[in-house]
């Protein structure tokens, strides 16, 4: 074998390799956004029974709301970073790139105040302060997040073509949720479009790590 020809090979193997870990990123964000769905119902069913029964507040806590929202907002950023990834590389598509980032920023804010004050809140129950807070910045947060939904989605209606089908849904669906975020009286019905939003990006996320394992058999 000549040195061109194993130089060639090493190049290969590297590009397969680093192709490998792009469809398994892309996988995995499919699968945390389907996820994403589960957990949200069993954070607004660990709300509704925090609401009916006080009692059972701090035991909701620190048992399950706590460690599946913190899963929750792990889970939304790595979608992020791989939907920016997936915008890039597989649409050719950069004008969203700077909203994502503000995406990932706030919601690590308020992931992080969100477990916090919550704790807090859990504690010390009668202070109030912590409660009060997390409600004026979950208003603050729901406002921010509308508003830059709208955006992402009415830039993600520019790409025209979509070899993996669902993302002018996806951007469409997008644009409503934000919408009635921004209104917070319809709240929880936009919370009800998330869970379709969010199946709608896992399909997106594994159609394309599927694309990508075809094009590396052939």
């Amino acid at each position: 074998m000549s040195v061109s020809g194993g130089l060639d090979m090493i190049e290969l193997s590297k590009d397969n390799s680093e192709s490998s870990i792009r469809d398994l990123g892309f996988r995995i964000a499919g699968w945390f956004s389907i996820c994403m769905v589960i957990s949200l119902i069993f954070l607004i069913s660990c709300w509704i029974v925090a609401r009916i029964d006080p009692s059972l507040k701090s035991v909701l806590l620190y048992m399950i709301y706590s460690p599946l929202s913190l899963f929750r907002w792990i889970c939304m950023v790595y979608i992020l970073i791989q939907f920016k990834r997936l915008l890039n590389e597989r649409y050719d598509f950069y004008k969203a790139d700077m909203i994502i980032k503000i995406q990932i920023v706030v919601s690590i804010i308020y992931g992080v105040e969100d477990i916090l004050m919550n704790n807090i809140e859990a504690l010390f129950p009668l202070s109030g302060f912590a409660g009060g807070f997390n409600d004026v910045f979950s208003i603050f947060y729901l406002l921010v997040s509308g508003i830059v939904g709208i955006f992402m989605g009415v830039s993600l209606l520019a790409i025209r073509e979509d070899p993996y089908g669902s993302l002018r849904l996806y951007a469409i669906i997008s644009i409503i949720t934000s919408s009635f975020l921004v209104t917070i009286l319809l709240v929880p019905i936009a919370s009800l479009l998330f869970l379709l939003q969010s199946v709608i990006l896992g399909m997106i996320f594994l159609k394309a790590a599927e694309a990508e394992a075809q094009v590396e058999f052939v």
